[in-house]
């Protein structure tokens, strides 16, 4: 594997963290701010930056994306276990003889 695969990579997930995070901060400021611009004395500071990563890290470890239904309609594994268990007959239980 080469060094620039590794490091797009790292940037990859290091975006899928930040960009969820800081766009949902930023909408939630645009929120407060709608209601009170007063409220957003702390929009500079360092707890800012902690929730953004906080709420991107709350995104990745939810991974919507991959629990959608869309995603899961049309998985390989999905369409071959269930084109194989038509392909199977019901069979009787053991029984302990």
């Amino acid at each position: 594997m080469d060094p620039v695969s590794k490091a797009s990579f790292g940037l990859n997930e290091t975006l899928r963290i930040l960009i969820p995070g800081y766009y949902s901060l930023a909408l939630i400021y645009l929120y407060v701010a709608s209601l009170d611009r007063s409220l957003l004395s702390f929009a500079e500071s360092f707890p800012s930056i902690m929730i953004g990563l906080g709420l991107g890290f709350v995104f990745y470890s939810w991974n919507y994306p991959n629990k959608r239904r869309v995603y899961q309609s049309g998985s390989p594994a999905i369409i071959s276990f269930s084109a194989q268990s038509r392909l199977l007959q019901p069979s009787n239980a053991l029984s302990s003889n």
